[in-house]
């Protein structure tokens, strides 16, 4: 816990969805440190996805080259600020969002096919360990357009 408020982390610990655990992270007040580092926290928070969801690790492995990764929400910084039709009709360079969990999925996902020996798919004995995935799409060729959703 970063914030020092540890009512709101109790809180977003059990949440019962990731939306209700953000709408709870929106109401603490983020340090500077935090700011300053959240890129490369949520970085890692996805590596780690990768590694423990086995349909995300390979929609990314697969993904088509020119793939893009949007977070569709009507976050600025991590989404495109749009919802999921805003997102698919309007050209990206118009988002309103900076969609910076899209960037870290699709660099990931690049950086998957560059260098395949470093990411490793789970292996079937740990299969047990591995969360099913919900809400996960393959990504569409990126016609400078449009974008699907993760």
């Amino acid at each position: 816990m970063r914030s020092g408020d540890v009512p709101r982390a109790t809180a977003i610990q059990e949440a019962p969805s990731a939306l209700d655990a953000k709408l709870i992270g929106n109401k603490v007040l983020a340090s500077e440190n935090f700011m300053n580092s959240q890129y490369d926290i949520m970085k890692e928070i996805v590596e780690a996805k990768v590694s423990q969801c086995r349909d995300f690790h390979d929609i990314l492995k697969n993904a088509p080259p020119k793939a893009v990764f949007v977070e569709s929400t009507y976050d600025d910084f991590w989404g495109s600020g749009l919802n999921i039709a805003g997102t698919k009709h309007t050209n990206k360079t118009a988002w309103p969002g900076k969609n910076m969990l899209g960037d870290i999925i699709t660099k990931l996902s690049k950086k998957m096919k560059k260098n395949k020996n470093a990411w490793v798919t789970p292996k079937a004995s740990d299969a047990k360990k591995l969360r099913q995935c919900r809400k996960i799409r393959a990504p569409q060729e990126d016609d400078g357009s449009s974008s699907d959703s993760e």
